[in-house]
């Protein structure tokens, strides 16, 4: 393994030492040598001469000669020893710091032998075609190859991301410029890798080179990877729940926002560094000064986490919505508060579904009241029936007597109608269901009104072909239909206007199922009666199915119509809506769950009445003022009536003969146990015993309640004479169950 890019500019600079060394040894050289010759040519011109001036004797002129060469011989013997000695030194020198280069060189070769050995990068050395001159250990480690026994490899044997054209030109621009960069590697196996290299150049061997390190890192690639995951998740998580994210740094006043929160906001570009004034012109202006508040003092001073749900007017639209506002504070290490991170979410349709919730259970417990009243006032309602019906027959030929009795009649029939008003809104009334086209209804109801339309106002019917039957009661159904259409037009009194009625198929989506959970997923028939009125106020569309509520002055209305409505579409198993806006109008919109074109109607038999045959009748009711009226009534039908106000004395009588009695009569609402209980005992003692359940409120009495207690009929109060004396007879014709005893 050679030492690469360092050790070769250790090398590189060894010998260059070298050879500077030599061009100095021999530019002294040299100058040792001019020194001898301009030296020698001195002493040759000038010695004989300053010998000769010396001496005429020729004896020792020679001797003087002699003396002279030896002269010349010692100083030029001993200017080379200088010249020499000066020379050797310089070479030592120069030896002792070639020397020490070679240590050093051999240092640096151990040391970044050594580095590169233990280096956890993979580091090569490339040439401009890409063939690999020398690579560590991590280097083929990383590519899954035997460091002991390295490939000959080329770039391209490894990168998968280029073709190795255009890998020989960026190798090439990365000798011209170092440069950063990611890209993956092909491992031995096939596995790709991420790797991040820096990459630069150098020069070997007099030609220019790249000199790389690759470091492994698909782990934090799969990291960043799983978290885009998440983020995208995130993201995703956030758009179906509705929530847009936000951070408002406290030091700046700033606060930015996801897109979603933008959405929800109508804010444009909420990434967007904005200041707190911008959230604060967001908020609806009714809610902005108790916002500002509640930010500054209850989240900045006493650092409790923002949890608040307020309005906002959308800056896009000026849409008003509700939103669900949540926030945590964040510190630094001095232990100071420094951003409020938080989410936002849209709760519009929440709230408004909770106030659906809330109206309903309202309306529910209204009803619940309205039926108990209903019920004591339909036994007062039956006793006066009773007792009028008798003093008809009583004053037969008194003209005066029936005159008065009749108009008795009439104010006790209204009576009833009116609490059979109340029945509907609770759900308690009594349905004859068909299979009908809601259209049919419709166009009988926009014909009445057509007859007796003012001029100003006009009424327009569309009608969907595709709309499928309801199961419905056709007589309730056009209650519905008139009741809206009336008040639509009361709507528009005194002014000119438009009441808009459609018949139109509605299927609800999955979502918005969701939302309204008051629907099923079946098709719908939805009736739509739109006015263009004075429209309502919020306070008063909240309270316009309560009984007895209403905006028109004394004397115009009961207040009991809408809250009709509401019952007879909650006892259809149908949805009624309604928007208004004051000065535009109100839009009623009520859902019945369709039918399939094939369905059967459910149509109520007709019954016949007829007189008794000296049956012995069992009539129990805590009301003596009913059970006085109705003993009277069922008497002069020919009936024997046995009269009880107590239940537990009905069920000892019962206990000591049962055979006695052919029919009970039983209320359901008593003080010491219901009618059913009643019945249920009754059933045990004498299974083959008719009982006759009768009730001013009967409140979700199932047919096989009813079967279980052996009650085979239900009467509702107040019940005419003709009613009760076909029930009667209707249950004693009865054929008695199979294995039952045979009447006394």
């Amino acid at each position: 393994m050679g030492s690469l890019a360092p050790a070769a500019k250790l090398a590189h600079g060894l010998r260059t030492h070298g050879m500077l060394m030599l061009s100095k040894a021999n530019r002294q050289a040299l100058f040792a040598v001019l020194i001898y010759i301009i030296t020698a040519g001195v002493w040759i011109l000038f010695s004989d001469r300053l010998v000769k001036s010396l001496s005429a004797n020729q004896d020792l002129w020679v001797r003087l000669s002699i003396f002279k060469d030896w002269i010349f011989v010692l100083a030029t013997g001993g200017l080379l020893y200088l010249v020499l000695r000066r020379q050797l030194k310089a070479w030592e020198q120069a030896v002792a710091e070639r020397k020490q280069i070679e240590i050093e060189l051999e240092k640096a070769r151990t040391y970044y032998r050594n580095l590169l050995a233990t280096s956890s990068d993979g580091i090569h050395l490339l040439r401009a075609n890409g063939e690999l001159l020398e690579a560590n250990p991590a280097f083929y480690q990383m590519l899954g190859y035997d460091p002991e026994n390295p490939p000959t490899l080329k770039v391209t044997d490894w990168n998968v991301i280029w073709p190795e054209a255009e890998l020989l030109r960026r190798i090439h621009d990365l000798i011209e410029s170092p440069a950063l960069f990611e890209m993956v590697h092909r491992r031995r196996d096939g596995r790709d890798i991420y790797v991040e290299i820096s990459a630069r150049s150098i020069e070997v061997n007099g030609e220019r080179c790249l000199f790389a390190s690759s470091r492994d890192i698909t782990a934090r690639q799969q990291v960043i990877d799983q978290l885009r995951e998440t983020t995208a998740q995130l993201l995703e998580a956030q758009q179906v729940a509705g929530l847009g994210s936000y951070v408002f740094d406290v030091t700046t006043g700033l606060w930015t926002g996801s897109d979603i929160l933008g959405g929800i906001l109508g804010v444009a570009n909420p990434n967007t560094p904005r200041p707190i004034e911008a959230w604060e012109q967001v908020v609806h202006p009714r809610d902005r000064e108790e916002m500002r508040r509640y930010f500054q003092e209850e989240v900045l001073k006493k650092r409790l986490p923002f949890d608040r749900i307020y309005r906002i007017v959308r800056a896009g639209d000026q849409q008003e919505r509700w939103v669900h506002g949540l926030g945590k504070l964040i510190q630094d290490d001095h232990g100071q508060v420094t951003r409020l991170v938080g989410v936002i979410q849209d709760v519009t349709e929440q709230r408004q579904l909770e106030r659906r919730v809330q109206q309903a259970q309202k309306l529910e417990a209204i009803g619940t009241l309205a039926g108990g009243i209903a019920h004591d006032f339909n036994n007062i309602l039956a006793s006066m029936f009773g007792y009028v019906y008798l003093l008809q027959q009583d004053t037969l030929g008194n003209a005066g007597a029936q005159e008065s009795l009749d108009e008795i009649l009439k104010a006790t029939a209204r009576a009833k109608d009116l609490v059979q008003q109340i029945l509907m809104f609770s759900r308690q009334h009594e349905q004859k269901p068909q299979v009908i086209q809601l259209e049919s209804v419709v166009k009988e109801v926009v014909k009445f009104l057509r007859a007796s339309l003012p001029s100003q106002i006009k009424i327009e019917l569309r009608v969907a072909p595709d709309a499928p039957p309801v199961l419905a009661d056709p007589t309730q159904i056009y209650q519905v239909a008139i009741n809206l259409a009336t008040n639509a037009l009361h709507a528009m009194e005194g002014r000119s206007g438009q009441l808009t009625v459609s018949v139109e198929s509605f299927l609800p989506a999955a979502r918005y199922l969701q939302l309204h959970p008051e629907f099923r997923p079946v098709p719908y028939v939805l009736l739509v009666l739109a006015d263009t009125g004075h429209g309502m106020e919020a306070k008063t569309r909240e309270r316009i199915f309560e009984p007895f509520f209403t905006t028109k002055p004394i004397g115009k209305g009961t207040g009991l119509g809408l809250s009709v409505v509401h019952g007879i579409v909650q006892s259809h198993h149908g949805v009624i809506t309604v928007e208004s806006e004051l000065g535009i109008g109100t839009t009623f919109k009520v859902y019945f769950p369709g039918q399939p074109a094939n369905a059967a109607p459910a149509v109520a038999a007709e019954n016949v009445v007829a007189m008794g045959r000296g049956e012995r009748i069992l009539l129990l009711d805590d009301e003596p003022a009913l059970t006085g009226a109705l003993r009277r009534l069922l008497a002069r039908l020919n009936y024997q009536v046995t009269v009880s106000n107590s239940a537990r004395e009905v069920l000892d009588w019962c206990g000591q003969d049962a055979s006695q009695f052919d029919l009970v009569i039983t209320d359901l609402t008593m003080p010491e146990m219901t009618g059913l209980e009643v019945a249920r005992q009754l059933h045990t003692l004498r299974p083959a015993l008719p009982v006759i359940l009768s009730s001013g409120f009967c409140a979700d009495l199932s047919p096989e309640t009813l079967a279980a207690a052996g009650i085979v009929e239900l009467l509702e109060k107040p019940v005419t004479r003709q009613g009760l004396a076909g029930a009667v007879r209707r249950v004693l014709d009865r054929p008695p169950p199979a294995g039952a005893p045979p009447p006394v």
